[in-house]
């Protein structure tokens, strides 16, 4: 995935609360696409909180997705800012619960990605024609 520009989200930010409880509820509709892929869902995603070490956390994308039942494992997929140990292409095993959105790129549209819709509709205009010209999908 190419990587828009970071996007950061308070700790008392309902709407990216919200956002997360959504991804979380809808986490088994990814993990019944993710063991039976169509062939026109090229990308699996998942985004996982990490603790950082001023007491917020950093959310993550994993790409190489896997899921053993109660685990996803798959590798760093954007650069961590925050996270000093971890870094692009890290082999990495998170907890279904530490999950904090997932995404699928199908017919070359984003299906899922509850985080990043909330980052893109609060970008201005001129923000937005940025953020969709690092995207490797389309938002429908």
């Amino acid at each position: 995935m190419n990587e828009p520009p970071i996007t950061t989200f308070q700790n008392d930010d309902k709407e990216f609360a919200h956002a997360i409880a959504e991804a979380q509820r809808t986490l088994d509709l990814f993990i019944g696409q993710l063991q039976n892929p169509k062939p026109a869902q090229t990308y699996f995603s998942v985004k996982a909180r990490f603790p950082t070490s001023k007491g917020n956390a950093e959310h993550i994308w994993l790409d190489n997705v896997r899921y053993d039942g109660s685990k996803f494992s798959g590798k760093i997929g954007n650069t961590p800012q925050s996270v000093k140990n971890l870094h692009l292409g890290d082999p990495c095993i998170i907890d279904r619960e530490n999950i904090t959105d997932w995404m699928i790129v199908e017919d070359g549209r984003l299906v899922g990605g509850t985080t990043i819709r909330l980052a893109r509709s609060r970008k201005s205009p001129a923000e937005r024609i940025e953020f969709d010209r690092h995207a490797t999908f389309r938002f429908e």
